[in-house]
């Protein structure tokens, strides 16, 4: 049974019910004062998901549900280190107020080229059939980022009443705007995590004389996080100690990922390089190919499936000698290629995606 006030959680968004077996459930006396959820403050203050069923089919729901009017600025909401994936089409139809937000530029190496990078990136979403690209680069990470931010949406409330974030799940649009608030002496009310689709429902936050409006994600089926447990999903979403780790490797050696992937270098020139961008938490073995199913079934392993019995499946992808290639493994993170490759293989849990994307932006 929900409430009759339709009070709404500050943090996820959810209608706040008396029913305490429901997600959002909390008591009815406590509304008033908390305003959140017993999921959410059970996720800020324990880091502990309380409740991982929340129906995805009520989410689902929630995202399409949204209104685009005229007098409406879109912000979609990139992760740098799936930025293909990432990518909805169907905002195809609203290029007009579409503004890109590509986020985590804190993951890209110290070293790299901003000039070749942020064209790679506005050919990638140019090949998707997105035109006059408007793109900001941000990071929670980076201040300098958030003050850009923030003066973009300065600047465009003068011709819109609201602002929307929208994305797929985990790209992290709640980071965001906790940032925002943060940064005009607000507090940040909304719940992060990195369980996988922890807004639940719309969220409207005031900001400067303009709604800001924080969105449930759109459904990512093949994220690595809907096949592990809460537990193992903050060790792998581990974005604030995330770096790049190089390897340099032969041919018919493989890089073992904990319980979680394989990489393997099957064929091109003798030796090459794989940088991964994955959470530091992890565990990185090189060994033989030969010997990829026996340490993915290893006991000793950090994380591990919640489902031991399902299939592992391998991909296969061919490279280009003379280009650099990224591939992205939805949850995850990033591996670059480096020249030479001709052939890698990557086996991981059925279901979970796994794509070359169209350039290597790193």
């Amino acid at each position: 049974m929900k409430c009759c006030n339709h009070a709404k959680c500050n943090g996820c968004g959810a209608i706040l019910s008396n029913n305490r077996n429901d997600v959002d459930s909390i008591k009815k006396n406590d509304i008033n004062e908390f305003k959140y959820c017993q999921r959410c403050f059970k996720i800020n203050h324990y880091s502990k998901l309380d409740n991982p069923s929340a129906s995805l089919t009520e989410i689902d729901n929630n995202f399409n549900k949204i209104k685009y009017d005229e007098q409406t600025i879109i912000f979609h909401v990139l992760d740098i280190l799936n930025l293909d994936d990432s990518i909805i089409p169907s905002f195809l139809t609203y290029q007009d107020r579409l503004y890109f937000i590509v986020n985590k530029v804190d993951s890209l190496p110290k070293s790299y080229n901003a000039t070749v990078t942020r064209h790679l990136i506005e050919k990638t979403l140019s090949d998707f059939g997105f035109q006059n690209l408007k793109i900001i680069y941000t990071s929670v990470q980076f201040k300098e980022t958030i003050k850009r931010l923030n003066a973009s949406i300065n600047n465009l409330k003068k011709n819109c009443k609201k602002i929307i974030f929208v994305g797929k799940s985990n790209v992290g649009k709640s980071s965001l705007i906790n940032a925002l608030l943060s940064l005009n002496n607000q507090k940040g009310l909304l719940t992060v995590s990195p369980f996988i689709n922890t807004t639940i429902d719309l969220v409207n936050i005031k900001l400067n004389n303009i709604s800001i409006i924080d969105t449930p994600g759109q459904l990512c089926t093949n994220n690595i996080c809907n096949f592990l447990a809460s537990e193992d999903t903050k060790k792998v979403v581990n974005n604030k100690n995330l770096k790049a780790i190089n390897f340099y490797i032969n041919v018919n050696n493989a890089l073992v990922v904990d319980k979680l992937c394989a990489i393997s270098y099957i064929s091109g020139t003798k030796k090459a390089s794989i940088t991964c961008y994955f959470s530091n938490y992890l565990k990185i073995c090189k060994i033989k190919v030969e010997n990829i199913d026996r340490n993915l079934k290893s006991i000793n392993n950090k994380i591990s499936y919640l489902k031991d019995n399902e299939e592992f499946e391998e991909y296969t992808f061919n490279l280009t000698e003379t280009k650099k290639h990224n591939i992205s493994i939805s949850g995850l993170g990033l591996i670059s290629c480096s020249k030479g490759m001709k052939m890698i293989k990557i086996n991981i849990k059925k279901g979970i995606g796994v794509k070359k994307n169209l350039y290597a932006i790193i």
